[in-house]
């Protein structure tokens, strides 16, 4: 079973993969230095020439506005349904083409 940092960090990248592009760009720079490449706070904060305090802000506010993002289009969450039910419906299951064009239909 997978930690809840390892969770949230999993769930920070699918919100960042179809967010990111809405963020200002220090704060998307900072997430992909982050959550990407796995530098430190401390790390991002000696490479820009900022305080520890700057990076950890950012990120946080960079991780709300994602949040904000997906509960109002909720485009993760559809994604994360419909992805296996497209690979049942390419094997002819009917009832994953049924459940995707509900989806679909409720977007």
């Amino acid at each position: 079973m997978k930690n809840d940092n390892l969770l949230a960090r999993e769930e920070a990248l699918l919100l960042f993969e179809r967010y990111g592009s809405l963020l200002p760009s220090s704060q998307a720079h900072y997430f992909e230095e982050h959550y990407v490449y796995d530098l430190s706070l401390g790390e991002i904060a000696e490479n820009e020439g900022v305080t520890r305090s700057a990076v950890n802000d950012a990120l946080k506010k960079g991780i709300k506005k994602l949040e904000h993002y997906e509960s109002c289009l909720h485009l993760v969450d559809i994604k994360k349904k419909a992805e296996p039910l497209l690979e049942k419906a390419k094997e002819g299951n009917k009832e994953a083409i049924k459940e995707l064009e509900e989806i679909i239909n409720g977007i």
